[in-house]
């Protein structure tokens, strides 16, 4: 099937005009998830010409709403590239926190991976919520996933969300179609919690969670984050400040994508 995928990919290409020919090429040339969906056929369609959002069925048993954009790369970053498979074996995990859900992909995957666990998702955009809300449903885990529809900080504020995909950040002042959202002091959240993991990807934001002295106290047992550093920024090690305070580190490959450098970094604490 990924030979056949491949190969009606390929040769549709010889009978496109010049701007299609672009952006199936930018389809093949990227992550190739088709290969872990059902129907990928179907799927290459969609990404070629769909507008509307379509329904995904992995051959895992993953069912996923995706929406076009960059819903596509998000999923394959967690599903194909195995972003939040762990490279060393956990202790019991029963309660998760998720901040930064976005669509709700880190979150399903988590839920399978750990079914018997509890999960916090944290996540302020709020066409990203309703998708996640989706996805939690199509997956069976509305019992088990609380959804909070807000930013994760390390203080509490009324800020602004950038409407940038799954890049959006967190900025001080409105303008070029930013959403107001409400920032929540995650920490203090935290501290009335028993949390066995946390997994983060926030855009920037987590700096402030990870640098604030209360983190430290938490003792999370394991954490999945991944840190980003955008052009012309100066910002401390994530690694660094993680085995400062007792964690065993591994360490992603860094990627790079315009004006944004990023990677995951795993960690447990150590005994």
């Amino acid at each position: 099937m990924k030979l056949l995928g491949d190969a009606i990919g390929y040769f549709n290409l010889l009978s496109l005009p010049g701007r299609a020919i672009r952006k199936a090429n930018f389809i093949l040339s990227g992550p190739p998830f088709h290969r872990i969906v059902r129907k990928p056929l179907r799927y290459l369609l969609w990404r070629f010409a769909g507008r509307k959002p379509i329904t995904v069925q992995l051959k895992s048993g993953v069912s996923l709403l995706m929406s076009p954009g960059n819903d596509w790369f998000t999923a394959a970053e967690v599903f194909l590239n195995g972003d939040y498979c762990l490279p060393f074996t956990t202790p019991t995990i029963r309660s998760i926190a998720d901040l930064g859900g976005n669509v709700g992909y880190a979150t399903v995957f988590l839920g399978r991976m750990f079914p018997e666990a509890s999960i916090d998702v944290f996540e302020p955009h709020p066409a990203h919520v309703g998708a996640l809300r989706e996805n939690i449903v199509l997956n069976e885990m509305r019992q088990r996933v609380s959804v909070h529809p807000f930013a994760a900080g390390a203080s509490c504020r009324s800020f602004y969300l950038t409407d940038a995909d799954t890049c959006s950040s967190l900025v001080s002042n409105s303008g070029n179609g930013s959403i107001p959202v409400e920032v929540i002091d995650w920490l203090a959240f935290a501290e009335s919690r028993k949390i066995d993991m946390l997994k983060m990807d926030i855009e920037g934001a987590e700096y402030e969670i990870l640098f604030d002295p209360r983190f430290e106290k938490l003792r999370i047992p394991v954490i999945c984050v991944e840190w980003h550093v955008r052009a012309g920024e100066q910002r401390p090690s994530v690694p660094e400040r993680l085995r400062s305070i007792g964690y065993r580190v591994t360490e992603g490959a860094e990627r790079t994508i315009p004006n944004l450098r990023y990677a995951m970094v795993w960690a447990m604490l150590a005994d």
